[in-house]
């Protein structure tokens, strides 16, 4: 995947890495991402979708 971080609707976001979607629909949220967020097991996420794209 290629990322054009000049474009407008890029700015400010942070790329930490793929995420690997498994036989069960899950995926594994980076450890780094989930401290940064205070991610902890048991809490809600929404995903976005765009373009047809989850962002």
């Amino acid at each position: 995947m290629q990322i054009d971080s000049n474009h407008p609707e890029c700015s400010n976001i942070q790329i930490f890495g793929n995420v690997v979607v498994g036989a069960k629909g899950q995926i594994v949220i980076p450890n780094e991402v989930r401290k940064m967020i205070d991610l902890n097991p048991g809490d809600s996420m929404i995903v976005t979708v765009k373009h047809g794209k989850a962002i």
